[in-house]
């Protein structure tokens, strides 16, 4: 339902949740970062935040999810727009998942091509790891009950060379 949210996330500095464009009827992230939890409140941190938005929202490859928007930056709870995946890594493998050799043999192309991308154009991220890498079934084959992903790397913190900041960025593999 438009305008309505539902908590999908929460994380150190804030939470994910899905939400319905009101205009397209189309699912949406938006994640809220709590402010007062990143360096107390400082305003350098916040100046980061915005920096690494503007990072994201420059950055263009297949293998990097676009940053659909941001705004609130003048409140304690800005909030930064991005496409909805359906889970993580973490979740084929741990919950209840069919994850396999297959699944890691798309993974690891997908990630390693947004990686290379990402040192290229000096940006530099932390925190590789199954709950930050998103994924979204791109094709599933009821002849041998397997599944083709469409992968997107979360990075928990993401820097500009000679600077690092604090926050996510998404990267997708096709």
């Amino acid at each position: 339902m438009p305008g309505q949210r539902r908590r999908i996330g929460r994380g150190g500095f804030g939470a994910v949740y899905e939400t319905v464009d009101a205009n397209s009827g189309d699912p949406f992230a938006v994640k809220v970062v709590d402010m007062g939890r990143i360096d107390g409140g400082d305003p350098l941190a916040r100046a980061a935040l915005h920096r690494e938005i503007k990072i994201m929202e420059r950055l263009s490859h297949p293998h990097v999810i676009e940053c659909l928007g941001s705004k609130d930056f003048d409140t304690d709870q800005p909030l930064t727009f991005m496409p909805l995946c359906e889970g993580t890594l973490h979740d084929l493998f741990f919950n209840g998942g069919k994850a396999s050799f297959q699944v890691c043999e798309q993974v690891l192309p997908q990630m390693l091509r947004a990686l290379d991308y990402l040192a290229a154009h000096r940006v530099r991220y932390r925190g590789i790891e199954p709950l930050n890498i998103l994924c979204r079934t791109v094709v599933k084959y009821e002849s041998d009950d397997s599944s083709e992903y469409h992968f997107q790397l979360a990075v928990r913190e993401v820097g500009e060379e000679y600077g690092v900041g604090r926050w996510t960025l998404h990267v997708s593999g096709t």
